[in-house]
């Protein structure tokens, strides 16, 4: 028998027969790594040593001392997140920027925006929408191996742009219509 092998909880390889154990690895090195187990959760891993060509395997499957042997995943690790500060001297009619804030965990960072009137959020780029106040939060809501980091919020004030205006000079006589 050939059992197929995969390393992730999420898709494990073959049953060996009805005995509830998977294929995790099938090879020769001495080391498997195992993706997508649940934390605080007891898991059973047993070895089994074989010889022959591929498709017909014979596997020693007497016990030997601490095999099968169990363990019992961590718990969930905490991040945090860190936010630059956002820039304060900001007009309406300015250049989309970029936000910059990352986790202590390596996840990725999602935006919000309070008022997509005032700041809207493509990615990781805010772009000016309007005068007005808008609260900016960094959120980061965990995985499998970390919980969700505390959102860290941030206020901008988007002053309105300046209007310059400049009339052409004229004259009229009194009386006459504009030009």
């Amino acid at each position: 028998t050939n059992y197929l092998s995969g390393t992730s909880w999420a898709s494990k390889g073959s049953q060996l027969g009805t005995s509830g154990y998977y294929c995790i690895y099938n090879g020769t090195n001495s080391s498997v790594t195992l993706t997508n187990l649940s934390p605080l959760t007891q898991y059973t891993v047993q070895v089994f040593e074989y010889n022959g060509p591929i498709g017909a395997e014979q596997y020693l499957t007497t016990n030997a001392g601490n095999n099968p042997a169990s363990f019992t995943t961590l718990s969930k690790q905490n991040q945090t997140i860190s936010f630059t500060t956002l820039p304060s001297n900001i007009s309406y009619g300015d250049k989309p920027f970029k936000l910059n804030a990352s986790s202590s965990s390596g996840l990725s960072i999602k935006y919000v925006s309070s008022d997509t009137t005032v700041a809207q959020i493509f990615g990781d780029s805010l772009k000016i929408i309007g005068a007005g106040n808008a609260t900016i939060t960094a959120i980061q809501e965990g995985d499998s191996n970390y919980t969700a980091a505390a959102d860290l919020q941030q206020n901008i004030y988007i002053k309105k742009a300046n209007l310059t205006v400049r009339a052409d000079d004229k004259a009229r006589q009194y009386g006459a219509e504009n030009p």
